[in-house]
């Protein structure tokens, strides 16, 4: 059995991020990801904005920021839903 880093790893060892709030975002973002795939994200704002512990401004700053650099991909929906993110694991560094 091969051991496999969770996505959340592959984050703290990945060391590209324009800031250290967009590596925190990501970060927060991926508890909600499928752990293998880094897909189907489905936080709401303020649930991501507690769970990074950054004010709600520095997280939708942080998540266009990583959309734009393409960290992740988000599909926005009607303003009842949250939007879905995709993490694009194949950035992240394979190993620390």
């Amino acid at each position: 059995m091969t051991y496999r880093p969770s996505i959340a790893e592959r984050i703290a060892w990945t060391n590209h991020f324009r800031t250290a709030s967009d590596s925190r975002v990501l970060a927060a973002l991926a508890t909600w990801a499928d752990p293998m795939t880094g897909c189907h994200a489905q936080p709401g704002i303020e649930a991501l904005t507690q769970r990074s512990g950054r004010s709600r401004a520095t997280v939708l700053r942080s998540l266009r920021r990583l959309e734009q650099d393409g960290w992740i991909v988000a599909t926005v929906r009607g303003h009842s839903q949250s939007s879905t993110y995709q993490i694009c694991i194949e950035r992240l560094a394979p190993s620390g």
